[in-house]
C-alpha cells in the first residue's frame, strides 16, 4: 500500500489494491490508454527505444539466462477508472541507467521480441471501490496550454521557480481542485500565462508529497498534495470562468 492512503486505509475508507499476476507479455501494451483504447486520439506517441541497442541486448539476455525480475526488472500494470497503462515496478541489473522511466518499454519489447511465455507483473489498482468509496480526484495547476501529460521533473524548478523547494526532481505532482488553481493562479501572477486546471489519472503508484525536505526545512506545499514518479495523464480540463472580459486584459497586459 502507498504511503499516500495510509491514513485513509485506517478510516477504513477507500485505499488502491496491490496484487501480482502472471500475465502473457502479448496481451500487453506500452504507453497510458485513457478510457482503456490503445487507439484513442489521446495516445501520445513517443520514441522510447533510442536505436534498440539496449532492448536487443536485454532480449538476448532473457533468451540466454530466462527472465528474471532481479536481473531484468518487473512490469507493473496500474488499473484506474480512467483506463490502464503499464509501469516500471522495479529495476533490475540489466535496466537502462538514464532510463527509468521507460525501463518498462523497454522490458515489455524484450520479453515479446524473445518470444517468453507468462511473467509475474504486479497489479496496482486505483479504481473506485464497485458500490463503495470513489477514487480521490487528483488535479494539476499551471499555465500550461492543452496539458496532456504531468511528466516528473528534471530539475526542481517547476512552476515556481526556486523560490519554493516545492517541486522535487524525479516526481510529477498533483493536488485537490481548489490548490491545483490556486498552485495554478499563482504561477500565472509570477511567470504570466492563463491558469489552467487539469483533472489527472495517475499512472502509477502515488505518496504524499512531504511538507519537509531532508533537511527539516518547509517545502511550501499543501497536505492535500501528491506525487509519483510515473506522472499523470490529463482526462480533462476544468472551467475557470474565464470570459472575454479577460481575454482581452490577457492580450492588454501581453499575458501568452
Amino acid at each position: 500500500m502507498t504511503l499516500v492512503w495510509s491514513e485513509i486505509a485506517k478510516l477504513g475508507k477507500w485505499a488502491p489494491v496491490d496484487g501480482e499476476e502472471h500475465i502473457h507479455p502479448s496481451e500487453l501494451e506500452g504507453g497510458y490508454y485513457p478510457h482503456g483504447s490503445p487507439d484513442g486520439p489521446e495516445l501520445t506517441h513517443r520514441n522510447v527505444f533510442e536505436d534498440g541497442s539496449h532492448v536487443q541486448r536485454m532480449t538476448n539476455s532473457i533468451r540466454q539466462h530466462g527472465y528474471d525480475p532481479k536481473r531484468h526488472g518487473q512490469l507493473g500494470l496500474n488499473i484506474t477508472d480512467h483506463g490502464e497503462n503499464i509501469y516500471n515496478h522495479a529495476t533490475g541489473s540489466e535496466s537502462h541507467p538514464e532510463l527509468g522511466h521507460f525501463n518498462h518499454e523497454h522490458l515489455l519489447k524484450a520479453l515479446q521480441d524473445s518470444g517468453h511465455g507468462e511473467v509475474p507483473v504486479h497489479i496496482h489498482d486505483q479504481r473506485s471501490d464497485e458500490g463503495g468509496e470513489p477514487a480521490p480526484r487528483l488535479y494539476h495547476g499551471t499555465t500550461a496550454e492543452d496539458l496532456e501529460e504531468v511528466h516528473p521533473n528534471r530539475s526542481s524548478r517547476g512552476n515556481f521557480g526556486n523560490n519554493l523547494g516545492i517541486h522535487e526532481p524525479g516526481y510529477a505532482y498533483a493536488t485537490s481542485k481548489g490548490t491545483a488553481e490556486h498552485y495554478a493562479n499563482t504561477a500565472a501572477m509570477t511567470h504570466g500565462g492563463r491558469a489552467h486546471v487539469y483533472e489527472v489519472s495517475p499512472k502509477g503508484p502515488v505518496e504524499r508529497d512531504p511538507d519537509r525536505d531532508v533537511h527539516g526545512n518547509s517545502r511550501g506545499n499543501y497536505a492535500d498534495d501528491v506525487r509519483s514518479k510515473h506522472g499523470f495523464t490529463v482526462v480533462g480540463e476544468e472551467d475557470l470562468g474565464h470570459d472575454e472580459h479577460d481575454e482581452d486584459e490577457d492580450d492588454e497586459h501581453g499575458w501568452h
